[in-house]
C-alpha cells in the first residue's frame, strides 16, 4: 500500500470550473461506486485523484469521444447551460463545441451554415 492510499479522495466541485475539466466532469451519479468523479463524454466512473483526471482527458477514448459529442448532440443542460429560445441556443451550442474542441487540437469545430 502507497503512502496515501490509507486517504480517501473525493470529488472536489471546484475542479468542475477548471477549463480541462468543465465541459466533461461531474460528480458520479452512482452511489455505490467506489469512483466518485464521473466523466459524462465517456459515462465513466473516475478515481477522484486531480492527476487521475488530467490522465484521463488526455487519452485517445476520451479525445475520441470528445470529437463526437457534436454528432451525439448532447442537449446542452448536461453541460450546466440553460437557454431562453432557439437563436440562443444555436449560439450557446456552437461557443460551447468551439471551447470545447479548443482542448482538442483534433476536433474540428461545427459549420456556421446551419
Amino acid at each position: 500500500m502507497g503512502k496515501w492510499a490509507k486517504y480517501e479522495k473525493k470529488h472536489k466541485k471546484e475542479w468542475e470550473r477548471e477549463a480541462l475539466f468543465k465541459a466533461w466532469l461531474t460528480s458520479n451519479p452512482n452511489p455505490n461506486s467506489d469512483v466518485s468523479s464521473y466523466c459524462k463524454v465517456c459515462e465513466t466512473g473516475l478515481r477522484s485523484h486531480k492527476s487521475d483526471l488530467e490522465k484521463h482527458a488526455n487519452t485517445s477514448k476520451h479525445k475520441q469521444q470528445a470529437c463526437k459529442v457534436d454528432k451525439r448532440q448532447l442537449p446542452l443542460p448536461s453541460f450546466g447551460i440553460s437557454v431562453a429560445n432557439n437563436s440562443i441556443k444555436k449560439r450557446n451550442n456552437i461557443g460551447l463545441l468551439r471551447s470545447y474542441s479548443h482542448n482538442y487540437s483534433k476536433c474540428r469545430p461545427p459549420d456556421r451554415h446551419h
